[in-house]
């Protein structure tokens, strides 16, 4: 691999370590290596797309098991090994890992200086053949859990063509095995000045076209919501809070009385 691959795989050790030890309230730390990964089960795979700086694609496979284990985390379930891997626990596991891949966007720029994008896209088998797989062996769960990342030939030959661009003044230390990365305060710090959008939403109504077209001036339109129901805070397509509606400086504001979980975050939806 080349010195931006390998960085590129750093990368997202550190982001395994962080989303990781926020979702499950305790700290993760992660061993990288090019060993052992024909021995790990491919039965569960996440596919993401790259754009922008790279091209190319990227899969991470792991077991039935494991894959269960880290969506229980995410939906703050104890471990159970028996449980049945349920469509909640599928949209809980590509849901952590856009988390995880949100937070290797955001880590790529600081340490490259330059954007990059990681676009979901399916938790099919690939078609294509590695060009090369990362074993990444991830502590703080019980049992040890494991996944391995597979590169695309397209994705690994802009991560060359990055390295080249980027400088040697700005690569990181090579991938060495079994090299183990904590979580730290600036591993979040990297995170706080993202900005999102959020809609405030007070209900919703559905109506026929021929309704739509009779809109005019001073005309109603009845929503589904009762004036004392609180209005809805919506991030990415998803409730994440609600409350009552206040009015601050001649603004509309929201003062938050429930926080939704991440079980409410994945069955809502803000469409």
């Amino acid at each position: 691999m080349s010195i931006s691959a390998e960085r590129y795989i750093l990368i997202w050790s550190e982001a395994f370590a962080a989303v990781l030890s926020q979702v499950g309230g305790s700290s993760f730390t992660v061993e990288t290596s090019t060993e052992s990964v024909a021995e790990q089960p491919a039965e569960i795979f996440v596919r993401f797309n790259a754009g922008k700086a790279l091209s190319g694609e990227q899969a991470l496979s792991m077991s039935k098991a494991h894959a269960l284990r880290f969506a229980q985390m995410l939906l703050s379930e104890n471990p159970d090994p028996n449980a049945a891997f349920t469509n909640d626990h599928v949209d809980a596991l590509g849901e952590l890992f856009r988390q995880i891949a949100g937070d290797v966007v955001v880590r790529w720029k600081s340490a490259a200086q330059s954007e990059i994008e990681l676009q979901f896209v399916s938790m099919e088998t690939p078609t294509w053949k590695p060009s090369s797989s990362i074993f990444f062996k991830i502590k703080g769960s019980e049992p040890d859990l494991g996944i391995v990342t597979l590169l695309s030939s397209d994705l690994e030959r802009s991560l060359s063509s990055a390295a080249a661009s980027v400088g040697a003044n700005q690569t990181h230390a090579g991938l060495a095995p079994n090299t183990e990365n904590t979580i730290s305060d600036r591993n979040l710090d990297l995170l706080m000045d993202v900005p999102l959008n959020v809609k405030l939403r007070f209900g919703r109504r559905k109506l026929p076209l021929r309704e739509v077209l009779d809109l005019n001036d001073g005309a109603v339109v009845e929503l589904d919501q009762d004036v004392d129901e609180p209005a809805e805070l919506i991030l990415g397509n998803k409730v994440i809070a609600r409350g009552e509606v206040v009015i601050v400086d001649g603004n509309y504001g929201l003062r938050i009385t429930e926080v939704a979980t991440p079980q409410q975050r994945i069955a809502s939806t803000g469409a």
